[in-house]
């Protein structure tokens, strides 16, 4: 009795919002079945068109863009199973459709000229085929991997270009292989690949490290003939050919180059500077140093540049002028000839450099100093005379280091100045202290 009069109770709370009886239970099963169909229909058309838009993938960016957008709209919707906004899914289906339909229409109706890059966009291009061999070329590390890349290259039907070539002679040259060099030149001539600036400058170069003089010259001549206009890099590998047994003609350069427009800059100097010294040509160092001065500006700037060490690169750090290049000395101009001139005992002609550097605006570090100290070390200079290169050390504002001392006390042992000797000792404790307790202070800052 209790249970029938629930029903009837929850029968009589539950009205429409016009009134009458409620709906049938077979109308909400209907209901529900047609949703269900309208979702399978939805996922279907969705996935046709998933299919139609990988087919026509390549035809073009910008409407796939837009495509994907709404296929996310279409996915998100039916995801989260929202029956109510199916009427938005319909909307977003139609433009699905339209834009997939207006893609076609203009692939079809292309012009004869785009047709023929559409339909062979599935297959690479020649010109991507070459990037990819020569990328791989150019992360080769030995000459025979870098022929065998080209050797596939060849056989998959990609011919080599400039770039590739140029590659190779690169390879050729850093393996010291300068007849594999002209071997590559020879296929480059037969292939109707002309040379660059760049292979030129290869070339040289190689000629160079092979002594080679005459050949290099004749391929200046060569690329003259062909009009190309050579640059400083290739004068200075010129010069470096030069300067094995034929530094007059390496010193012609610069009115070569002044004639062809090319100022030369600190960098070709500090190579002639360092040819020289490696033939023991003090004489053709300092001219080279002497022209470098000249050329420079009456009131140049001090160096900022961090001043290299001695077993730093062959190229100096400079900065750029308004021309491009920078015609002043720097630290490693004077610094290879003063290091120079310190061990073959020529400890005054090195102070007095050390004094023009000054003039100039030019600071020594301590490796400079150490080399003074190491000239006067060598001419068995009592350690008092050494003293006053320590002092100028403290006053230019630079700490003395390791070797600094190890050359003091070498010298002190040698000529029995233990009290000396200690007096070092303690400085260097003192200032091994100082430097503990500064660097303690930035950890505990830290």
């Amino acid at each position: 009795m209790s249970e029938r009069a629930s029903e009837t109770r929850a029968a009589s709370e539950w009205r429409p919002c016009g009134g009458g009886s409620p709906p049938p239970r077979g109308c909400c099963v209907l209901l529900a079945c047609l949703l269900l169909l309208l979702l399978i229909m939805a996922t279907t058309m969705m996935m046709m068109l998933v299919r139609s838009l990988r087919r026509h993938r390549s035809v073009s960016s910008s409407p796939l863009d837009s495509t994907k957008f709404l296929l996310d709209g279409v996915t998100l919707r039916l995801r989260h199973q929202q029956p109510m906004a199916l009427v938005g899914t319909w909307r977003l289906l139609r433009l699905l459709t339209s834009t997939t339909t207006s893609t076609k229409t203009s692939s079809s109706t292309s012009s004869p000229s785009t047709a023929p890059r559409s339909t062979s966009s599935s297959s690479p291009s020649p010109h991507d085929a070459q990037r990819k061999y020569n990328l791989q070329l150019k992360q080769a590390t030995e000459i025979e991997e870098a022929f065998a890349i080209v050797a596939r290259m060849k056989r998959a039907s990609v011919a080599p270009d400039k770039i590739t070539y140029n590659s190779l002679l690169h390879h050729c040259i850093n393996a010291g292989q300068l007849a594999r060099a002209f071997e590559v030149v020879d296929e480059m001539r037969a292939a109707g690949v002309p040379l660059d600036l760049f292979a030129y400058t290869t070339l040289i170069n190689g000629c160079a490290k092979a002594s080679d003089i005459d050949r290099a010259f004749e391929l200046l001549a060569e690329m003259r003939a062909a009009g190309i206009v050579p640059d400083q890099v290739l004068y200075t590998s010129l010069m470096r050919c030069c300067c094995v047994g034929q530094l007059s003609r390496a010193f012609g350069f610069v009115d070569d180059m002044h004639n062809s427009g090319i100022k030369p800059d600190a960098v070709f100097y500090n190579a002639l500077i360092r040819e020289c010294l490696a033939v023991d040509d003090v004489a053709g160092a300092r001219k080279a140093l002497s022209m470098l001065c000249a050329a420079a500006s009456p009131s140049p700037a001090p160096s900022t540049t961090p001043t290299p060490t001695p077993s730093s690169s062959s190229t100096s750090p400079t900065s750029s002028n308004s021309d491009g290049n920078v015609t002043r000395p720097n630290m490693y101009s004077f610094k290879m000839l003063i290091m120079y001139l310190c061990d073959h005992e020529q400890v005054e002609a090195a102070c007095e450099l050390v004094a023009e550097m000054q003039s100039l605006g030019l600071r020594p570090d301590t490796y400079t100093y150490n080399s003074l100290l190491k000239g006067l070390m060598l001419q068995s200079t009592p350690v008092q005379h050494a003293m006053p290169v320590l002092e100028s050390m403290y006053n230019a504002g630079l700490a003395p280091n390791r070797s600094t001392y190890t050359l003091l006390l070498a010298a002190c042992t040698e000529s029995g100045q233990i009290d000396i000797a200690i007096k070092l000792l303690e400085q260097l404790r003192a200032r091994s202290e100082e430097h503990t307790s500064e660097l303690q202070s930035r950890l505990h800052l830290v």
